[in-house]
């Protein structure tokens, strides 16, 4: 057998794992009821299809295949099937009831506006866990096609009460205070907060990490929003080549400086690299790209980075709703 065939053989078999796992993952989870649920691997990413009766059934399923050992991204194409018609007065009381249920969530904070089963939540609530759950409470409610978040979350206006106002700098050294009380080390540390919203920029050590130190941030009173750019340690000792690869082109993120390794998220497969994330330029975009084409074992870059805040340059750009990968070719030896 050559070792061209027993590698791919190998990497078959590896597929065809990481789909059973995730499968067997989300058939596990009562909360999850789906009767047409397919899941399509290619390259480690992981396309979810079917119907499910809830925004947050979907939500969920992609969060589980997410956070499943091997999974590298995740494209979530299932649908929320409405059912039985209901009137949007009678689905609003299905949300109220929902929200009551939630311990976090108080009616004289939260409001329901619903038009066409579409839910929007008005109001305003002291902390972003308040707002997180008064979300998956409606997102709960049979009959939801989407919700949308509306509350306000800590003081905006001087005359708002009776939420006080906490300057940036405060709220930052709050930010990490929970974050490390929850256990858990940012390295490379690179956060902020810039009007009342909190940017997590560094690296954690694994899944639950990334979770606790989300879930923590949400807890400080006062934060309005939370972008999220923690991204997980990658070893370059590692004894998988893969992930071997990826810690080097973290590093060589950190060694050069001109992009945060916390906005790219690099993946590996024999030597094809995709990057992932945002950035914040097109030039960034492009160091990033030229950066990890230089590290040693890198065959291609596949480029599928988000330039944040800015739409694809070009309508041909897109493919299928996204930003096109485009072979990377390393130069030189």
């Amino acid at each position: 057998m050559s070792k061209a065939f027993s590698h791919g053989y190998s990497r078959q078999i590896e597929d065809a794992e990481l789909r059973g796992r995730v499968l067997a993952t989300l058939a596990r989870d009562s909360q999850i009821k789906s009767d047409d649920l397919r899941v399509i691997l290619e390259g480690g990413g992981i396309t979810l299809l079917g119907t499910v009766h809830t925004p947050y059934e979907r939500h969920r399923a992609e969060h589980l295949t997410k956070w499943a050992t091997g999974v590298r991204r995740v494209d979530n194409r299932m649908a929320v099937a409405v059912g039985q018609y209901v009137t949007d007065d009678e689905l609003a009381e299905r949300v109220r009831e929902r929200l009551a249920a939630e311990p976090r969530v108080s009616l004289h904070d939260v409001g329901v506006v619903i038009q066409t089963g579409v839910v929007t939540l008005v109001g305003r609530v002291n902390r972003l866990a308040e707002e997180r759950a008064a979300v998956r409470g409606a997102e709960r409610a049979e009959g939801v096609r989407d919700v949308i978040s509306a509350i306000r979350v800590g003081q905006i206006d001087p005359t708002d009460s009776p939420f006080p106002i906490v300057d940036d700098a405060a709220l930052l050294s709050e930010v990490n205070a929970a974050i490390e009380d929850a256990g858990v080390t940012i390295y490379q540390n690179e956060s902020y907060v810039r009007d009342g919203r909190a940017y997590l920029h560094g690296l954690v050590a694994d899944p639950r990490a990334l979770q606790r130190a989300t879930r923590a941030a949400q807890d400080v009173p006062g934060l309005q929003r939370i972008r999220n750019g923690l991204a997980l340690q990658a070893s370059s000792a590692s004894r998988d080549p893969d992930e071997a690869l990826v810690g080097r082109i973290v590093q060589a993120f950190h060694d050069d400086g001109r992009v945060s390794p916390s906005q790219v998220v690099p993946s590996a497969s024999d030597g094809v690299v995709v990057l992932g994330g945002g950035v914040d330029s097109i030039e960034d975009h492009d160091a990033a790209l030229a950066i990890a084409a230089r590290v040693s074992g890198v065959r291609t870059v596949m480029d599928s980075l988000r330039i944040l805040g800015r739409s694809p340059l070009r309508a041909s750009d897109r493919e299928g709703g996204e930003l096109r990968r485009i072979p990377y070719e390393r130069q030189g030896p």
